[in-house]
């Protein structure tokens, strides 16, 4: 199922069916893979193509926002079609030419009624861009599983508007602070920020901090003096909070959101201008911030393995 967002009303040519009007909102179309699955998935993130189904027409127009795949010997097409009609309108005879659905083209005015209905669904794994592209890399086949997500992860800037929710903010806390942390001082400070004009703000306090514009969320991660250790071991703080921003990344990763580290600490005026933004406290030294959203852009998997930087004492 590709869901995708048309940002103004327009009537758009779709091959025999004429030139129906769509109204600005989002789409969800529910299609078939069974054959050359990699490509037919990948082909709605292409530019440009060869126009040649329903759904090309309005790729044209419309930006996918976000690709649910499926398995369909649990839920064939013409199921979650069915299940989509019962709560959506429909544009008739979208993508339905060969079977005897009204539609396979669905619209709501916002995403997340949509969202919300897809995910309770069995079955549906949610994918952000040509995903399935990277499975292919000879990296991503010499690893097992639980390590590709490593590879995967990239610095990414361009997101969605599709707001995070909540519950994902959370989650994403909870795996920040599973980090080591030396003689447990745990000597950290989270702030989360979704207030857009906090976001703007930020961007412009930092000159790497662009993206933030775009960004529905970010996290800011200080050290907190009041828990560092006291003498030598003092500056432990600044490896906790590197091991905190990486667990961040990685369970931004992991839930389909894509991120950034936006450098802080040790610049001063980095500092000073997210202290001032964000009015924090003065036992509180940022040492990371973290832009972050669904991507609006996707990065093959790597690794930047250097032989040259790397010894090895047998």
């Amino acid at each position: 199922m590709l869901l995708l967002k048309l940002k103004a009303k327009k009537s758009i040519r779709i091959g025999k069916l004429g030139t129906p009007s769509f109204a600005r909102g989002y789409y969800a179309y529910v299609g078939s893979a069974k054959k050359n699955g990699y490509s037919r998935l990948n082909r709605h993130w292409l530019e440009e193509k060869k126009i040649k189904w329903h759904i090309d027409y309005l790729r044209e127009e419309a930006k996918p926002v976000a690709l649910y795949v499926f398995d369909q010997e649990k839920m064939g097409e013409c199921s979650l079609a069915q299940i989509l009609s019962e709560s959506f309108n429909w544009v008739d005879k979208f993508g339905s030419s060969d079977c005897n659905c009204s539609s396979h083209l669905y619209y709501s005015q916002k995403s997340r009624p949509i969202r919300r209905k897809l995910e309770e669904q069995k079955g549906l794994v949610r994918v952000i861009g040509p995903r399935y592209q990277m499975e292919r890399r000879s990296i991503m086949k010499e690893h097992p599983e639980k390590l590709k997500l490593l590879f995967e992860r990239r610095s990414i800037r361009k997101y969605t508007e599709e707001a995070i929710p909540r519950e994902v903010l959370q989650t994403i806390l909870e795996a920040g602070l599973a980090a080591p942390s030396a003689s447990d001082r745990r000597p950290w400070h989270l702030t989360v920020i979704t207030k857009r004009e906090e976001l703007d703000a930020l961007a412009e306090a930092n000159p790497y901090g662009k993206m933030l514009k775009l960004a529905p969320a970010a996290i800011l991660v200080s050290g907190d003096q009041t828990r560092m250790r006291e003498g030598a071991g003092r500056d432990f703080w600044i490896q906790d909070c590197a091991a905190v921003t990486q667990n961040i990344l990685l369970a931004i990763q992991a839930l389909g959101l894509g991120g950034v580290w936006i450098g802080q600490h040790p610049v001063a005026e980095r500092k000073e201008g997210a202290k001032n933004v964000l009015q924090l406290a003065d036992n509180l030294i940022p040492f990371s911030l973290i832009s972050f959203g669904y991507p609006a852009e996707t990065k093959e998997a790597r690794t930047r393995l250097e032989e040259s930087q790397v010894a090895w004492r047998n």
